[in-house]
C-alpha cells in the first residue's frame, strides 16, 4: 500500500486539482490532496462559502480556492487534474474543453483502479451499475477477477454472460438459508456449492413416502437434481433407474437453484 500512496503523491504533488462538488468522498480527498501538496480548487454550484455549513471552516483552514455559483465550471480552466463525481457527465462541453486543454479528467474510482489493480467487487444497489463497474474494471484497467452483487436473482446468469466472474445474489442466499432452517426433519443440507447456487443434501424418506416401492425411473425428479447414493440400514447403494426406493432410505443428492424445493414438493415431503 505504501507504494500506491507514493504513486498518488507523485501524481498530484504541486499540481492544480479541481474537485467537482464536495460530496462525502470528495471532502476526505480534498484534505488528503492538500496534505500531499496539491493546489486544490473546489467547483460547486453553491453560491457562497457559507452555504457549505460546518464544512466552510475546513475549506478555510485548507486554503482551498473556490469556483462557485452559476459559472462554477470556469474553475476547470488551467487545472492539471479534474476530479469528477459519477453524477457529473463526462461528455459535458466544459469538461471536454478542459480535457482538450490538457487536464487529466478522472475520479476516485478510476484512480483506485489504476493504482491498486486487484479483484473488484461491485456492490451498489443497481445491478446495471455493478455490471458496468465490472466491465470497466476488466476492459479499461485489466482487472483479472470481478465480483458483483445481483439484487434481482433473474439477473445472475445475465451478469455471468456479460463477463462478471462471480455473482452474489443475497435474495437467493437468503432463500437457501431459510430452506436449511425450515427443512430439518427429512432434509439436511450438508454443503453449499457454487456460491450458494447449488447444494449437497441428505434426504430421509419417511414411513409414508409417496413413492415407496417404486423404481427411480418411475418417480418424478424435477429440475437439476442428481441422486448420488442411498444408504439403507448398513447397505450402501449406487442408484440406477431400476433402483427401488423404500421408507427410511437416506438419499444423498446434488441439487441446483430451486431444484431442492421442487423435489420435496414432487415427493410430498412436507417442510417441518
Amino acid at each position: 500500500m505504501q507504494k500506491e500512496q507514493q504513486e498518488l503523491a507523485n501524481l498530484i504533488k504541486g499540481k492544480k486539482v479541481a474537485f467537482i462538488g464536495a460530496g462525502v468522498s470528495h471532502k476526505t480527498l480534498i484534505r488528503e490532496f492538500v496534505e500531499l501538496g496539491a493546489h486544490v480548487t473546489l467547483c460547486d454550484q453553491k453560491k457562497s462559502l457559507d452555504d457549505f455549513g460546518d464544512y466552510a471552516d475546513t475549506l478555510r483552514k485548507l486554503n482551498v480556492k473556490l469556483s462557485l455559483g452559476e459559472h462554477y465550471t470556469d474553475g476547470f480552466a488551467g487545472q492539471d487534474i479534474i476530479m469528477r463525481t459519477p453524477g457529473y457527465e463526462f461528455f459535458k462541453p466544459e469538461l471536454q474543453a478542459a480535457k482538450q486543454a490538457g487536464a487529466l479528467v478522472t475520479s476516485e474510482v478510476e484512480l483506485f483502479f489504476e493504482l491498486c489493480p486487484c479483484e473488484i467487487v461491485a456492490v451498489t444497489g443497481s445491478d446495471e451499475d455493478n455490471l458496468v463497474a465490472c466491465q470497466i474494471a476488466k476492459r479499461e484497467f485489466g482487472v483479472d477477477r470481478t465480483v458483483a452483487r445481483a439484487s434481482n436473482p433473474k439477473n445472475r446468469e445475465l451478469l455471468h454472460t456479460l463477463g462478471v466472474d462471480t455473482v452474489v445474489c443475497g435474495t437467493d442466499n437468503l432463500s437457501h438459508i431459510l430452506e436449511r432452517e425450515i427443512e430439518t426433519d427429512t432434509i439436511r443440507q450438508l454443503l453449499s456449492l457454487g456460491g450458494g447456487t447449488a447444494s449437497l443434501n441428505e434426504i430421509l424418506l419417511p414411513e409414508n413416502f409417496l413413492y415407496a416401492g417404486k423404481a427411480i425411473m418411475d418417480i418424478p425428479i424435477p429440475g437439476d437434481t442428481i441422486l448420488i447414493s442411498i444408504t439403507r440400514d448398513t447397505e450402501f447403494i449406487i442408484p440406477h433407474g431400476s433402483t427401488i426406493l423404500l421408507p427410511w432410505d437416506h438419499i444423498l443428492c446434488l441439487t441446483r437453484d430451486d431444484s431442492l424445493h421442487e423435489l420435496t414438493e414432487a415427493w410430498g415431503l412436507s417442510a417441518k
